[in-house]
């Protein structure tokens, strides 16, 4: 992470809330098989970028760099390097790849990024700052 590219703002209960029922909503449309990989992918990567963000949120910090966001989880949330790097991964190709690659790849990366997802939502937060 950059230095200072994290910002102090205290915690916000209904906008942390707000945040988790959106991830929550994504998660579940991503994993809808009448849409279309693409839009899975794309769901399940904001899914869990919200949720990511909800996380830092919840510890009080706000940051609008979406890769700090995702970096924070082995802080915020504990999670391995491994599991972060899935995270980072599809991140990364959401924004490098254009939108025909994306459809012969995102079907078995939403899969991952939505397995990922689902390990994050069970693992309990930290005490608000």
């Amino acid at each position: 992470m950059k230095i200072g590219s994290l910002k102090v703002e205290a915690a916000s209960r209904a906008e942390f809330d707000d945040m988790i029922k959106s991830a929550r909503r994504g998660l579940v449309d991503s994993q809808n098989k009448s849409i279309d990989t693409d839009s899975q992918f794309d769901l399940a990567c904001e899914a869990a970028h919200k949720f990511a963000l909800a996380a830092l949120r919840h510890q009080g910090y706000r940051s609008e760099n979406r890769i700090t966001v995702f970096q924070t989880l082995v802080h915020t949330l504990a999670i391995a390097n491994a599991d972060l790097q899935i995270f980072l991964k599809a991140h990364n190709e959401r924004n490098l790849l254009d939108a025909a690659a994306l459809a012969v790849l995102q079907g078995s990366h939403a899969s991952f990024v939505t397995r990922g997802l689902l390990t994050l939502l069970r693992k309990p937060l930290k005490p608000c700052r």
